[in-house]
């Protein structure tokens, strides 16, 4: 794309100009095709300067700076090309593009709109609106346009790769419509345990497609649901018993579940409904859609988007070693992506490698500083390092920059005990006391108190660490019971 753009736009209105201006433009043209872009914005900026209302040396100035990583400066001279040329296309392309790279994904629309509709065949325009569109939730119209580049560009993976993610995200659309119209129905339990069984959660799965099929037995594909369970516990006399009961489901009750069995797939997201059968069954749909663009990205040659979709898939699974296998190689890819970095520092952190992930947190707050989450990410990698001085002053910077973030709180009152300092733990024990689960929060707290001379409160703490975990105690037997696999 970049090199047709270069043949049509970069010596426009630069021939009639003297030796020295063409010698720069050929040299721009020259670094532009070696991908040195920072340099060859230097050498535009200096012909812009000599020539200011060229809309040609606009986009080329607007196009470098993009590609450089600077697309801030980069939307001026697209905004100006534009104004002097509106039928100038790549400036319509890049300026959203560059809207889309500076956050304001919303502002990126109507340019690159404004492109596809001038250059309705062009693949990039495709991706990036589709790109824009996804970032602003808009979810069918993105589904939209990654399908029309998977029809220009069969091979392209980010195609597959954004009708997966548009299509998960239209499944959870309608799952929340599901829940807001039928919450408990057996529509949405069963819901539930399709996407627990996408998370490996087998026993969690069977609870809800029992409590499902007490309500609806009738409900077409459930009995098959709970056999697959079945057997994929080591039951398979059991699956089979259950896949008979699955019989006496049919689907001729309700078309959508014709179509759906029928792996018709769009036509059951086209019909629409908002009844909850309906949106059950699209929710079920868009599930299936989203698991063959995976299938189809993957027979593709290897590429970084199937890395990140693989690294999410094992993370939903909690396998995080094998996550941050994925996420090193979609970063070999894109060595400047922030969130594929973050991703890879998180999974490498759950995987327990804390010397890799000290490492990755350095390097990343090298570049960002001033951000809360990497600062108290670090800190808790110290703190797992058992290495509470050092996170003591990570911790302190989390919450000079984010004063609000309770997991900062947490993290430093417990890094204070560990440093033997109960005084500067308490106050930070007490703001985070909201997000204690298990109690274990208030059982450091009574410990502070009680060092520090004060045995009312301790033992209140204590009462309160008590009572929090015979209630995690119970919680946790009570689900022990409700998720055993039990025969048909």
């Amino acid at each position: 794309m970049i090199a047709a753009i270069l043949l049509l736009f970069l010596t426009f209105g630069v021939e009639a100009q003297s030796p020295e201006l063409i010698e720069k433009s050929e040299l721009g043209m020259k670094l532009m095709a070696e991908h040195k872009f920072g340099e060859a914005a230097s050498i535009y900026r200096q012909l812009v300067q000599a020539v200011p209302d060229n809309p040609g040396l606009l986009l080329n100035l607007g196009m470098a700076l993009h590609l450089a990583g600077h697309s801030r400066e980069a939307l001026a001279p697209l905004q100006n090309a534009i104004k002097l040329d509106a039928s100038i296309a790549p400036a319509w392309l890049f300026l959203g593009a560059s809207y889309l790279d500076t956050g304001n994904a919303e502002r990126a629309l109507q340019p690159l709109e404004k492109f596809v509709r001038l250059q309705p065949e062009d693949p990039g325009g495709r991706q990036t609106l589709g790109d824009a569109l996804f970032a602003t939730n808009k979810f069918p119209e993105a589904a939209d346009q990654y399908k029309k580049l998977s029809e220009l560009e069969t091979n392209n993976p980010h195609a597959w790769y954004g009708l997966n993610r548009s299509y998960i995200a239209l499944a959870g659309v309608s799952f929340q419509a599901v829940e807001k119209a039928a919450p408990e129905s057996a529509w949405w339990l069963a819901l539930v345990a399709d996407e627990r069984v996408r998370r490996q959660q087998l026993h969690s799965a069977f609870f809800f497609y029992k409590k499902a099929a007490a309500i609806d037995p009738n409900l077409p594909g459930l009995h098959a649901s709970i056999a697959d369970v079945y057997k994929k516990t080591g039951h398979s006399d059991w699956a089979e018993a259950e896949r008979q009961r699955n019989a006496s489901a049919k689907c001729e009750a309700a078309p959508q579940a014709c179509d759906f069995f029928a792996g018709r797939y769009k036509e059951v997201v086209q019909n629409g409904g908002k009844t909850p059968e309906a949106l059950y069954w699209q929710s079920r749909a868009y599930a299936r859609l989203a698991e063959n663009a995976f299938q189809r990205l993957e027979q593709l040659p290897e590429n970084p988007e199937i890395h990140e979709l693989r690294a999410g898939q094992r993370s939903t699974q909690r396998q995080y070693r094998e996550s941050a296998e994925e996420w090193r190689k979609a970063v070999q890819y894109a060595p400047n992506d922030e969130h594929l970095k973050e991703e890879l520092l998180s999974s490498v952190y759950r995987a327990g490698d804390y010397s890799a992930a000290l490492k990755l947190a350095d390097e990343q707050l090298r570049e960002n500083a001033t951000s809360a989450e990497l600062n108290l990410l670090k800190g808790e990698i110290l703190i797992a390092s058992q290495d509470a001085a050092k996170a003591i002053p990570c911790l302190r910077t989390a919450l000079k920059y984010d004063p609000n973030l309770l997991a900062a709180h947490r993290a430093l009152g417990q890094a204070y005990m560990l440093a033997g300092l109960p005084s500067d733990a308490i106050p930070h024990l007490q703001a985070a006391a909201s997000i204690d689960e298990d109690g274990s929060l208030h059982y450091q707290l009574a410990r502070a108190f009680q060092v520090t001379g004060k045995p009312e409160l301790a033992k209140k703490a204590l009462d309160e660490y008590e009572r929090r975990q015979k209630a995690d105690r119970e919680e946790k037997n009570r689900l022990d019971q409700e998720m055993k696999i039990t025969p048909p």
